[in-house]
Formats: structure tokens, C-alpha cells, sequence
């Protein structure tokens, strides 16, 4: 911003030092309100009272002692003339309360409106009502700079305001000396003239730690009565507090705009992920029908394929060469895998599209877990190993539908003897809070602790050595749990690497037991 010009040394102000006007204007100011109708009231019941006491004092009063009477008078005059004025000054605004305000409350108000304003429209908004009411000005404007040099203008009661060039305001700044002045005290005199031309009265700077945030401008009072010396002396009070004000309310202005564009962010971000969201629900969707339409169609020939390697097995196309009989026993192990992997894709898209139905009724477990063992016998006996079942409640019954009950158990067990090596599978069982648990308990590789976590999510698989090279799809344990969820059971487990795994899952009583124990 360019610095004003300043004048020539050779001009001379046309206004003399000394006038005649600017005194009177002065007095005009003071001679105004209920403090100087008190101070007249005062002084014209004191000096009442002491000319009828001097009187008193030369009639009755000897000469010789008439001296100190008179100065012991002036004293209790003297001590007496301020109580008094003020005692005056309370009657008259007591009797008259529309003749003038107290200057201590309204300080107060606006420093109360000054602290509790967080915007500048809350702000100028209620500074109009209280000079309004209190100052009887009906025209104020506040102009408020930002650190761009930018101007914000709020006014009430104005039908024009004046148009002021930055550099003007600067000028204007200049010529209040930080106080507030009537507009005769305005120099230069262009400038004068341009706010006598809007009716202005009166110029207040609102600073801020000698910092420069704005004028306060006010027009003339209703009834064309003259600012008074306590009108400034009350703006000039309360000047530096507008000024924190101000720049607290465009702190808050600011935070608030920085706040909403934020908010306006996170929602803009958060329609993108929930559009995202969407778009990832229909592909998922997609996906599946793909998925099931897919391992449907492929069913049917791997089934048949199934059918024709068994009848080549059994020999009736002939006996199988020597040469081909590990190519066929390879061929023949991978089309079951392939079944296995189909019947588990199927099972996932029946689970999660809602099509599988179950229907519970009392199922005796120990029985279906015996029949699984037997059908894996011969799988565990290949690698040496011993599946233990301890049943002491055989006549225990649970929730569940047989063939999904069998499939967990199977696929439990099959886990177990592929995992394991050496030792003994042991099946055991406990009852706790109307619920059955089933515990298969290995001594097999086990599961890395940072494995655990994803153990029971779809095509996982662990990638330790020891558990490299074992057939797997990485959907079993995915599938029990499903399955257990929509029977209400739960399945959970217990492994440490190298040492085996325990799994146990639970299913809701069929009615209570009490729970025995072996001897």
C-alpha cells in the first residue's frame, strides 16, 4: 500500500491555532448529560447553603473568631461538593431515565458482547443495538481490514457510506491519533468534507497491540444533539476491546471456513468410497454368480471323468499297463482334487447367496464322529498315525443337520492326519453353557503365530516348510466356520509351530446334561 503524500512545507493551514468555534464546540460537549445537570444542581445547593451559613457565621459568630469559622466552612464545602454531586447526579437518573445513561454499565455490556462474539456479523449486530439505544446513534459503520489489505464493511442506518481509497483510511488513521475524534478534529480537509458529505460525526480506530484493524464510524445523534465528552471517553474505553474482538471473530471465521471446507472433503471422500463400496458389492457380486455358474458347469464333465477313471481302475477296459499306472494314479488324484475344490466353491457360493438351507434337529455327535474315523482309517493308518475318540457322553445330542455335522467333522479330521507325521489325533469332548464342544487335538506342524489370524478366511493357506507340498484348496476351514455360524456354533483353536494344533467348535445342546467323565 502506498504511503500518503505528505504536505508541503510551504503551505500553511488555513485553520488558525487558536479559534473561537473549536471552544465552544468543547464546552457544548461538556455542557451536556446528568453529570452536568448534577454539577449545576451541586453547586447551586452548595452555594446555598453557604451563603445562609455565612450569614449565620457574621451575625452570631465574634469578630476574632470569624476567620477560622469561614475556613472551617470551606473545608466541609470542599468535602462535601463530591458526595453530593454524585447523590445529585443518582436522583436526576432516577427521575429521568431517558435523559442519559450510565456510562459504567454500558462499558460493561459492550465488553461483554466484545468477549462473547465468535463472528463479526454477531458483533457489529449488537454494537448497532446499544448505540442505538444508549448513544441514540441510528447510523454506525465498522470498516475492517484483514492482513490482505482487504476491506469488510458492516453499517446500520446508512443511506450511503463513503467510499474510502485504502490510502484514504490510512489518512483517516493518521488523523485520529488511535483516539476518537469529532470530524471537525479531521485533517486533511478533503477528506473532512467527504464524511461531512455522509453525515458523519464521529471516527473511532479499533487497534490491536498497535495494530491497525479498523475504524468505527458514527453519524450524527437523533435530535441533533452533539457527542459529549463521556460519549468519547466511553468509545474510547471500549475501542481496544472491539479490536480483539475483531480479530477473534475473523480467527474464528477463518477455522470455521477451514473447518466446513474439510467437512465438505470428508464428505465429498466419503460418497467416492461409498460409490467404491458399491461398485466393489456388485463386481463381488458378479464374481460369485460367475463363480457358481462356472464350478456348475465344470461339475458335470469332472464328475464324468470321475466316472470313467473309476471304471478304468476296476479294470473294465482292460488291465492298466505298468508303465501308465503312476500316470493314472496321478491323473486320478488331481480329478479328485478338482471335485473337491468344485464341491467347495459351490458350497461357498450356496453359503453366501443364501440358497443353503438347513434344517436342525437333535443329532447324536459321538455317532457321526465314529463313522468319520472309520472312513478315515485307512488314510491315517498310511501315515502311521492313531485317532483316539474319548466319548464319555455318547447318548448326548445336539442342533445340527447330519450331513453338514459330518462334512465339519470330516474335514477336521482329514486336516489333522494331512498335517501330522507321527503321534496320535485324539476327538474329546466338554460341555459348557448349554453348549457341546468338540476338541480334535494333533501333534502335527502347526500354525505360525502370524498366520493365525487369517487361518479362517477363503484360499488361505499356511507357507511354512513343514506344510509345503500338502494338498489343500484353503477353503475347509472357511466352510466349517460358515457352517457352524448358520447352525449357531462357533469353531476356535489353539497351535504352536512344531508342537500341533487343537480345534474345537461348539454346537447348542439339544437339551441339558450333566456331564460325565471317564474313569
Amino acid at each position: 500500500m502506498p504511503a500518503p503524500k505528505s504536505t508541503p512545507p510551504t503551505q500553511v493551514d488555513p485553520k488558525p491555532r487558536f479559534s473561537l468555534g473549536r471552544i465552544m464546540s468543547a464546552a457544548q460537549q461538556e455542557a451536556t448529560g446528568t453529570k452536568t445537570t448534577s454539577y449545576l444542581v451541586t453547586t447551586l445547593l452548595a452555594g446555598g447553603i453557604y451563603a445562609s451559613v455565612s450569614f449565620f457565621i457574621i451575625d452570631n459568630v465574634p469578630y476574632n473568631y470569624l476567620l477560622p469559622a469561614w475556613v472551617g466552612l470551606s473545608f466541609a464545602f470542599a468535602l462535601s461538593f463530591s458526595p453530593l454531586r454524585y447523590g445529585a447526579e443518582e436522583i436526576i437518573r432516577q427521575l429521568f431515565p431517558d435523559s442519559d445513561y450510565n456510562s459504567h454499565l454500558l462499558i460493561k455490556r459492550l465488553n461483554a458482547i466484545s468477549y462473547s462474539s465468535l463472528t463479526l456479523e454477531r458483533l457489529t449486530t449488537h454494537f448497532f443495538q446499544e448505540f442505538e439505544v444508549n448513544l441514540n446513534v441510528n447510523e454506525a459503520l465498522f470498516l475492517i481490514l484483514d492482513r490482505d489489505g482487504n476491506l469488510t464493511t458492516r453499517f446500520h442506518g446508512f443511506d450511503s457510506i463513503p467510499n474510502l481509497e485504502p490510502l484514504e483510511i490510512q489518512e483517516l488513521v493518521k488523523a485520529t491519533h488511535q483516539r476518537p475524534v469529532t470530524i471537525h478534529h479531521i485533517r486533511p480537509d478533503h477528506l473532512r468534507h467527504k464524511l461531512e458529505a455522509s453525515e458523519i460525526k464521529v471516527v473511532v480506530p479499533l487497534t490491536n497491540n498497535e495494530s491497525f484493524l479498523g475504524l468505527l464510524i458514527l453519524g450524527g445523534k437523533t435530535g441533533k444533539h452533539a457527542y459529549t465528552t463521556k460519549d468519547l471517553k466511553v468509545l474510547e474505553a471500549i475501542a481496544p476491546k472491539v479490536g480483539f474482538a475483531i480479530q477473534n471473530a475473523r480467527e474464528y471465521e477463518r477455522v470455521s471456513a477451514h473447518n466446513q471446507q474439510l467437512i465438505e472433503n470428508l464428505e465429498k471422500t466419503n460418497q467416492q468410497l461409498r460409490n467404491l463400496n458399491d461398485k466393489l458389492k456388485h463386481d463381488d457380486k458378479l464374481k460369485d454368480e460367475f463363480i457358481y455358474v462356472a464350478t456348475h458347469e465344470l461339475k458335470n464333465p469332472v464328475t464324468a471323468m470321475r466316472g470313467y477313471l473309476s471304471l478304468i481302475q476296476e479294470g473294465r477296459f482292460g488291465e492298466v499297463p505298468e508303465e501308465l499306472k503312476n500316470p493314472f494314479n496321478q491323473v486320478l488324484s488331481s480329478n479328485q482334487q478338482l471335485i473337491t475344490l468344485l464341491n467347495n466353491l459351490l458350497q461357498i457360493a450356496r453359503i453366501e447367496a443364501s440358497t443353503l438351507s438347513f434344517t436342525t434337529k437333535p443329532i447324536t455327535e459321538c455317532d457321526v464322529i465314529d463313522q468319520v474315523i472309520r472312513d478315515l482309517k485307512a488314510l491315517a493308518e498310511q501315515k502311521n498315525l492313531t485317532v483316539i475318540h474319548n466319548c464319555a457322553n455318547p447318548s448326548v445330542t445336539v442342533m445340527a443337520e447330519k450331513e453338514r455335522l459330518r462334512e465339519i467333522i470330516s474335514n477336521l479330521l482329514s486336516n489333522a492326519i494331512k498335517y501330522s507325521e507321527k503321534g496320535t489325533i485324539e476327538v474329546s469332548h466338554t460341555i459348557e453353557d448349554n453348549q457341546f464342544i468338540t476338541h480334535v487335538k494333533d501333534e502335527g506342524v502347526g500354525i505360525p503365530e502370524k498366520d493365525q489370524k487369517m487361518i479362517f478366511t477363503r484360499f488361505f493357506r499356511v507357507e511354512e516348510e513343514a506344510a509345503k507340498g500338502i494338498p489343500g484348496t484353503g477353503l475347509g476351514l472357511f466352510i466349517i466356520k460358515e457352517l457352524l455360524e448358520k447352525m449357531e456354533g462357533k469353531i476356535w483353536f489353539d497351535s504352536k509351530p512344531g508342537v500341533g494344533s487343537t480345534f474345537s467348535f461348539s454346537l447348542p445342546l439339544a437339551r441339558d446334561y450333566t456331564l460325565k467323565t471317564n474313569q
